[in-house]
């Protein structure tokens, strides 16, 4: 088959893959019912492995990616049956239909399969990744080696700030949390064969969303001087903590059902929250203090609309299944960082509003990042503009170290964390929009390398021969075709590190320019080929595996 007839062959798997999944017969259940099913699933998907006891993660690399696993099988079944399923007259679902709970869970692991190829297929889009037709309905894809590393490096970096987020921050321990589960387990009630009911009753709210509140710092939240049409941090912050508070009381009440009271399906029915929009706003007004208008606002940011540009459940996770109910996987929300989640939304739907608040976080990385290197053999210059030219950017920061005369130029850009591949793309903007600045300031600093003392304010004269210009991305550590030799563009916390670990500037040059801070093949991960089935096409694409020292 000539490589044309083979190009055009995998565009065609692509294709027939959308027309396969859209025509599913979960798609026939009406759109109340199959929404609603799909996030019991979800949930289910979730807390099974831990009640049943089986295929649980054995470290904190295989949970994430299980957790993150699930949310690609919702997001694109939600966002599906959102757009294919009809609306008929709808329902709160109190039974569980056997059969329906089947064709639900086919259809929810399916979309798994639909994000590998949907990855496979962007990538090789992209120019990262080569691919090639095994047979006529199979086709391989094959990431470059240094690729496969950016990959790795990405899952190590989300597992490392999880790991710092979660740090001292085990709710199961704290006595008030023991007592608010006491309380929420004598109220448990079973109301149908798969359905529970629950009192908050007696709950003293303060004190568990005083521990919620403590969860979510260091999370992606806006800057504390934040304000978005007049909501401020302070608000957003009540609100994600009285919406944690109250998954965790539901979780007491699940577990209780399902290990100590034996109902069927462990309460399987009552996995979603659901209220009408009225009572969650009234609830949560009464949980955070705020007034039921603010309320209103920020449940409409945390709504799932398939008009939203790139709709998303998980970072829209309130989804109506009536016309008045808005349910709640709460494993959304406690799995999640809800602050990176509501940016990604107002960015996309907002920008107008957000751009006018962007600035904000460059300001606060510039300011967290000189009070967190902690070497004392290099100098930090922050905010430097250039003297009589205006049409110059201003310098993020100066690093020397005098003694050996070596300089560091960084343009710093905050960005969103990535969590689909297409969004690592969207980077490329904030990537070209440093390289852009960096190399005006390249030209200029080459055409004349003394300029740099006057720069600093230094009487010294500064030898510019070892000059160092780097972009540093807040959130995104990028893929091998953003990488360049000349001005690099590094994560901001492996750059925070190297600078800490390093014993010169020019020790971490050199090592950012050998890009020695990539995990190594078989040393620090493992590669092996996963395969998608889709009807009967299949996708074959490579998947890391972190390789867990025993030391």
């Amino acid at each position: 088959m000539q490589q044309v007839d083979k190009s055009k062959r995998i565009r065609e798997i692509e294709n027939k893959i959308d027309t396969y999944f859209h025509s599913h017969r979960f798609m026939k259940l009406p759109r109340s019912m199959a929404i609603q099913y799909l996030l019991i699933a979800y949930e289910e998907a979730n807390r099974l492995p831990f009640l049943l006891g089986k295929n649980i993660p054995t470290n904190e690399s295989e949970n994430l990616a299980l957790i993150q696993n699930n949310k690609y099988s919702l997001t694109h079944s939600i966002n599906w049956a959102s757009k294919i399923t009809k609306i008929v007259p709808e329902e709160i679902i109190k039974d569980i239909d056997g059969d329906i709970y089947t064709i639900t869970g086919e259809f929810f692991y399916l979309a798994l399969s639909y994000h590998g190829a949907v990855s496979a297929y962007t990538m090789w889009s992209r120019g990262v990744a080569e691919a090639t037709l095994v047979n006529e309905n199979t086709v391989q894809f094959k990431y470059s080696e240094e690729e496969t590393r950016y990959d790795m490096l990405d899952m190590k970096v989300s597992v490392e700030n999880e790991q710092k987020h979660s740090e001292g921050k085990n709710i199961t321990d704290d006595k008030r949390m023991i007592n608010a589960k006491i309380v929420i387990e004598k109220s448990v009630k079973q109301t149908g064969p798969y359905t529970i009911t629950y009192s908050r009753k007696g709950i003293d709210c303060d004190e568990i969303i005083r521990i919620a509140h403590k969860k979510i710092k260091g999370q992606t939240i806006p800057p504390a001087d934040w304000n978005f049409y007049n909501v401020t941090t302070e608000n957003f912050e009540k609100f994600w903590s009285a919406l944690i508070s109250i998954c965790w009381l539901h979780y007491f009440a699940l577990y209780y059902a399902a290990l100590n009271m034996g109902i069927k399906g462990g309460a399987v029915a009552s996995t979603v929250i659901v209220y009408t929009k009225d009572n969650w706003i009234r609830q949560l007004s009464i949980w955070t203090g705020l007034s039921k208008q603010i309320i209103l606002q920020v449940l409409e940011y945390h709504t799932y609309s398939i008009e939203h540009k790139k709709p998303d459940i998980v970072v829209t996770p309130f989804i109506f299944i009536t016309e008045k109910h808005l349910a709640l996987a709460p494993t959304l929300i406690t799995t999640s960082n809800l602050g990176r989640n509501l940016l990604k939304h107002l960015a996309n739907n907002y920008s107008d509003e957000y751009d006018r608040n962007s600035g904000v976080f460059a300001d606060n990385m510039i300011s967290e990042f000189c009070k967190s290197i902690k070497r004392k053999h290099f100098e930090i210059f922050p905010n430097l503009k250039i003297p009589d030219n205006k049409e110059l950017p201003d310098i993020d920061i100066c690093l020397l170290d005098e003694r050996n005369q070596q300089v560091m130029l960084c343009e710093f850009k905050w960005t969103i964390p990535a969590a689909e591949p297409y969004e690592v793309f969207e980077k490329r903007e904030r990537e070209k929009k440093a390289l852009d600045q960096l190399v005006l300031l390249k030209k200029y600093f080459r055409d004349n390398p003394t300029r740099i003392s006057k720069v600093l304010n230094y009487n010294e004269k500064i030898k510019c021969d070892n000059m160092f210009f780097i972009g540093v991305l807040k959130n995104c550590v990028g893929t091998a075709f953003m990488f360049n030799k000349d001005i690099p563009i590094v994560e901001y916390s492996i750059f925070c590190k190297l600078l800490n670990e390093s014993k010169s500037l020019e020790e971490t040059v050199k090592c950012i320019r050998e890009r020695k801070f990539l995990p190594k093949k078989n040393v620090d991960f493992e590669v092996k080929n996963l395969e998608y089935e889709i009807g009967k096409f299949k996708i074959i694409w490579e998947g890391c595996r972190q390789i867990i020292s025993e030391n």
